[in-house]
């Protein structure tokens, strides 16, 4: 969870494979041209460049967004949802650097990383924030359904007892 803040901070994100390293920016760049100027080889060489595209839309916030893509914090928590976190409180503050914290719908920008709070505290408050302001049902695009042995039931980053 925690790496796919620094993709969308103003600082230069850099990537490192054993002894290797590059910027995220030059990745992005030629990743960008490999997509749209050099398909047939990216695809004879077996490379993914779409994956880096795809990871630069999702979290740099720049002006060839297309207005229909979602870009609530909330959408980007399940779209988030598949990644690993070692404490279920980061998955609400590891995406906090995420500029739909700004952009989008509900009064979320002033939310703070409080390891105070439980898990449950910080997942109530998102969806209530979020709820509040923007009444709509976005809130159950998180929603995970898994039993566990004690009854409760587990909501990706939401808990309810049931």
């Amino acid at each position: 969870m925690w790496i796919l803040q620094e993709i969308g901070t103003e600082a230069a994100a850099i990537l490192f494979w054993g002894d290797e390293e590059i910027r995220w920016a030059q990745l992005y760049h030629v990743s960008n041209i490999l997509k749209e100027q050099y398909h047939s080889f990216s695809k004879r060489m077996k490379l993914r460049p779409e994956r880096v595209t795809y990871l630069h839309r999702r979290f740099v916030n720049d002006s060839s967004r297309s207005d229909s893509e979602p870009t609530s914090f909330l959408w980007e928590q399940h779209r988030a949802r598949h990644l690993d976190a070692t404490d279920p409180r980061d998955r609400v503050f590891a995406l906090l650097g995420h500029y739909s914290l700004q952009s989008g719908p509900g009064d979320l920008s002033d939310i703070v990383a409080d390891y105070s709070q439980s898990a449950e505290q910080i997942y109530r408050e998102v969806a209530i924030r979020s709820l509040t302001h923007v009444p709509t049902l976005e809130a159950l695009n998180v929603v995970q359904h898994d039993r566990n042995p004690t009854g409760n039931v587990h909501y990706s980053n939401y808990s309810f007892h049931s």
